[in-house]
């Protein structure tokens, strides 16, 4: 790398919706993407992410993401909705333990080195229901 690593936020966003989809089977779109996504989708946003202290090499940062799963709601789908919000927990949990090579990049410029799910909390509204999970994310420069 010439210099420090500065994009960790919209990396991070791609690592996780990259795991996510492979676990899932659900799409995945970093916040900013410009589509329209179809029902069930997901969306995942890091919201800050800043760098711990200590200067030394290599850098780590604290980051604040958030998971949603959204899903067009009726009878028949609420039971499906909840036991894919399941299954999105445990493959959040299961993110600081994938490889480096699982996260599917070009490039990889950072490592999630742990994780702690703060909350989770669902909405509805008339015609869909979302879940969305608040993780605050440890990361790591990678090297080599």
């Amino acid at each position: 790398m010439s210099g420090p690593y500065q994009d960790v936020k919209r990396e991070l966003e791609q690592v996780f919706c990259n795991l996510l989809k492979e676990k899932i089977g659900v799409e995945f779109k970093p916040y900013k993407a410009d589509e329209e996504l179809d029902t069930p989708y997901g969306v995942v946003a890091c919201s800050s992410c800043r760098p711990i202290a200590g200067g030394a090499s290599p850098r780590g940062w604290r980051a604040e993401v958030k998971v949603a799963y959204v899903s067009h709601i009726d009878e028949v789908n609420s039971g499906v909705h909840s036991q894919k919000v399941a299954e999105i927990e445990d493959a959040i949990s299961l993110v600081p333990q994938a490889a480096v090579e699982d996260y599917q990049l070009q490039e990889n410029h950072i490592k999630v080195a742990g994780l702690f799910i703060k909350e989770h909390r669902d909405q509805s509204e008339s015609q869909s229901f979302g879940d969305v999970f608040d993780v605050d994310v440890g990361v790591n420069e990678c090297r080599g």
